[in-house]
């Protein structure tokens, strides 16, 4: 359903309301999902237009619609899928767990999650990836959008957990095939023993505030860089909001086995990526965001990349690039 002007004015004041309302954001999976579900409630009961005007706007409810649809046990706890305001599902890791992974039912291959989003920037260097290697499947959201928007790219997945992808299948639209492929085992043992090259790799795995150790020593950041093509790049969600000891020891590691990396901060979320690649790629901003746009349009893409590189990027990464390196803090087996 395409919005009226009114219905979209009333669903910018509605966001613009409950945006200041952190503990509410952060409930429902962050501001796209937000957005999201304040769209769908407005779509579906038109009512809401008179009754949010004549009570200042302020007769929703987020939540109020949520159920539980799943729960079974996994390798690190319980998978729990709830689905929320008005069709949007969630994937968590404990009854109480952050949302690891969200979809809108109505728009299944659309990513809310802003980290997510802002992984999808090595698209602008990277508009026509052939393989793509993901580790850590959540609930396929990263494959799914990738298998809508470069269409005939192979991607692999690998997933500890085969609970994981259970659910991912029965509740959140994942087809396996040949062209988008799972494999159960830990992500470092796939990576030192394949063989196959990638244009792209997203690293997406969760050890509390920041990637697993195992994965980012400087013997496991080789092994990735031997798979990577020329011109291939690997993106690391790495967490961590600040410049913590834990960040810059992964940051430390990446710079001194690939000869580029890049910072990108995550807008409005607690949340940094580090890029990476052998062949050297511009860090100024305005570069990007011209690179970002034309990518955007060039897949087209649901949003637009440049709404994802914030001003703060090229302060951070001019920052980090005069660090010297320190041994000290590369992580080793």
């Amino acid at each position: 359903m395409t919005l009226s002007d009114g219905q979209k004015v009333l669903v910018q004041a509605r966001f613009d309301r409950w945006i200041n309302r952190a503990w509410i954001v952060e409930s429902l999976g962050g501001p796209d999902a937000l957005m999201a579900i304040i769209r769908r409630e407005i779509e579906i009961d038109p009512k809401s237009l008179q009754a949010a005007n004549e009570a200042g706007l302020d007769t929703w409810r987020p939540g109020n619609h949520a159920r539980l649809l799943h729960h079974e046990p996994g390798l690190f706890g319980e998978i729990v899928v709830t689905e929320d305001s008005y069709n949007i599902r969630s994937m968590r890791f404990g009854v109480n767990g952050a949302r690891q992974s969200l979809m809108d039912i109505d728009a299944p291959h659309s990513l809310l999650l802003r980290y997510a989003r802002t992984a999808m920037l090595a698209l602008m260097w990277l508009t026509e990836p052939r393989t793509v290697l993901v580790l850590g499947l959540g609930a396929g959201s990263i494959p799914n959008f990738i298998r809508r928007y470069v269409p005939g790219t192979a991607v692999d997945v690998v997933e500890i957990d085969p609970a994981v992808l259970s659910v991912a299948q029965n509740y959140f639209n994942l087809v396996t095939d040949d062209f988008l492929k799972v494999y159960i085992e830990d992500g470092r043992h796939f990576v030192e023993r394949s063989t196959k090259r990638y244009d792209l790799i997203i690293v997406d795995v969760y050890a509390t505030d920041m990637l697993p150790k195992h994965l980012t020593t400087v013997e496991c950041l080789r092994a990735f860089r031997s798979l990577l093509t020329t011109e291939g790049m690997i993106v690391g969600n790495a967490w961590g909001a600040d410049l913590s000891d834990e960040f810059m020891s992964v940051y430390q590691t990446f710079k001194s086995v690939f000869s580029w990396c890049s910072v990108a901060i995550v807008p409005n979320v607690s949340n940094r990526l580090i890029f990476a690649s052998m062949r050297p790629r511009p860090l100024n901003l305005a570069t990007q965001r011209a690179r970002a746009k034309q990518a955007s349009s060039l897949l087209g893409l649901p949003f637009q990349l440049d709404d994802y590189l914030v001003d703060e990027n090229e302060a951070i990464n001019n920052r980090l690039m005069r660090d010297l390196s320190k041994p000290e803090m590369l992580l080793k087996d």
